[in-house]
């Protein structure tokens, strides 16, 4: 399965829009203090879906999740498996045959060989989609 970077890119800037956040491609990100998710997709193709966020970016989508003025690091946990859900699941969507979709993994737990690495920055900083194969 080949993914199309346009693809990707539509459905990390869609679950960024569903949380009252905009999203830009980027060129690459500087290492750093990025959280973690990842969720794992089995069946005729096989893969991991990782999404990584810096603080603050995740910190006002959590808000925005939640609802509320201040976050905790459970609520910042939680906002980043259900974003990793919803980026994989959509993901999963795009391929042809039935697959299966796992729980997301907080902090990450990817498996697999880099097939594309997606950089963005919302109005908080850096993000990173990417989709390993195994």
């Amino acid at each position: 399965m080949d993914f199309e970077d346009e693809d990707l890119a539509d459905i990390a800037m869609t679950v960024w829009e569903v949380l009252e956040s905009g999203l830009e491609p980027t060129g690459p990100i500087p290492e750093g203090e990025l959280r973690s998710g990842s969720v794992s997709i089995e069946g005729d193709w096989t893969g991991t879906v990782v999404v990584e966020a810096e603080l603050e970016s995740l910190r006002a989508l959590a808000r925005c999740m939640f609802e509320e003025a201040e976050v905790d690091e459970s609520q910042l946990e939680d906002a980043l498996a259900e974003i990793t859900n919803m980026v994989g699941g959509n993901i999963k969507c795009l391929l042809e045959q039935e697959s299966r979709l796992s729980l997301p993994s907080v902090p990450a737990e990817p498996e697999g060989h880099p097939m594309k690495v997606l950089n963005f920055r919302d109005p908080y900083g850096a993000v990173r989609l990417s989709v390993l194969s195994r």
